[in-house]
């Protein structure tokens, strides 16, 4: 469970959707399923007030493996000794791109959301960037199975690691955030003015908040439209207040923090666009989100939105202000002329759902499972 952050945001929505998999296609066929976090981590996915399902078993990780730098090193040199002392036959890291461990006694199966600060080179600062190098880089290298949660972040990886052809693109399922709202509901928010939904932790520089700020105070959108901010604060916010003050924008940007799920649905709803330009997204699922619920969306064209977007979105250069800017005026301007798209007739039917993708990462487990037990 470790660095999954809690069962917040888009790694543990993935987190959690893959128990339920785990609980319905292994765990049903007789496997035992142990489950390792700190006490925070298994709370946070299995709470006291719920029963813990059959064949799980819940294993705490020491107290010190609360800070981040010393769970990844547990990772790396501890747990591989303790699963196997445990005889288990596969180990699954369901955010594989923070924490990693592989060892001769069992298979392990990483899945890796991004790897773009090796691309960035600035993305977290130097801690972060060297950890991604020198230990989850090299021992993704010599991992079993690799799933990615989409052709791009495959892509970064073969390339990267040199595994040309090894890595599973799974794309991640969504949530169907279709809820009813009236006029009455949405003029309630922002007081009934149209606003543009960023919904994205406030995190400098991959999530590209200045660049939008000086787009959307160049756009000229700010007289009839808000511009809203929601996530949690990852040491951006700051930053953004400062330079919301330097535009003037105080009246025209809204940053609302971190919502609960039906808020996050209200918002959704209500919103007139929803932007999804992070640097390099891995996936960019919030974008996917609103192609399902047909709202316009205005993507980075650097990541991997494209790839299943396709030409759903209006597209910039995450960058470019001059780009962010057109793009901003594009897509307002789609909604406004009540232009619907229909997302859902490029794909079949249940493709984007959680089941579909739950399925998948099981039979990948379910190889490797063969191939330990013969």
């Amino acid at each position: 469970m470790s660095g999954t952050d809690l069962g917040n945001y888009g790694i543990g929505l993935y987190t959690r959707e893959l128990l339920r998999s785990l609980a319905k296609h292994l765990a049903a066929k007789d496997v035992e399923i142990h489950v390792f976090g700190t006490q925070s981590e298994l709370s946070a996915y299995f709470p006291s007030s719920g029963k813990i399902p059959d064949g799980f078993v819940l294993r705490t990780l020491p107290g010190y493996c609360g800070k981040s730098f010393v769970n990844s090193m547990y990772h790396k040199f501890v747990l591989p000794r303790v699963a196997a002392g445990l005889n288990l036959g596969v180990f699954v890291l369901p955010s594989g791109n923070r924490r990693v461990m592989n060892s001769r006694h069992f298979k392990t199966l990483a899945v890796v959301h991004d790897i773009s600060q090796h691309f960035m080179g600035y993305k977290y600062g130097f801690l972060h960037e060297r950890h991604l190098e020198w230990v989850v880089l090299k021992t993704l290298a010599k991992i079993d199975k690799l799933v990615a949660v989409s052709e791009f972040t495959a892509r970064d990886l073969e390339q990267v690691l040199g595994r040309r052809g090894e890595v599973a693109a799974i794309h991640n399922g969504a949530v169907d955030r279709r809820v009813p709202v009236d006029a009455a509901t949405c003029s309630r928010y922002f007081g009934g003015k149209p606003f543009i939904l960023y919904p994205s932790r406030l995190e400098h520089p991959g999530k590209n908040h200045l660049n939008l700020l000086n787009a959307f105070s160049a756009s000229g959108l700010g007289r009839d439209y808000q511009l809203v901010f929601t996530g949690q604060d990852w040491g951006a916010g700051p930053l953004i207040d400062t330079r919301i003050a330097e535009l003037n924008l105080q009246s025209a940007v809204s940053v609302i923090g971190h919502q609960d799920e039906d808020e996050y649905n209200r918002l959704f709803n209500c919103a007139a666009a929803v932007l999804c330009i992070g640097v390099r997204e891995g996936f960019g699922l919030h974008g996917l989100e609103a192609a399902m619920l047909e709202k316009p969306v205005l993507a980075a064209n650097s990541g991997a939105m494209r790839e299943f977007l396709r030409d759903y979105a209006v597209y910039c250069d995450p960058m470019d202000i001059d780009s962010i800017s057109a793009g901003l005026r594009a897509v307002v301007k789609s909604e406004a002329k009540g232009e619907k798209q229909k997302f859902a007739e490029m794909y079949p039917e249940g493709y984007f759902t959680w089941e579909r993708c739950g399925e998948a990462v099981c039979k990948e487990i379910e190889g490797l499972m063969d191939q330990q037990y013969g």
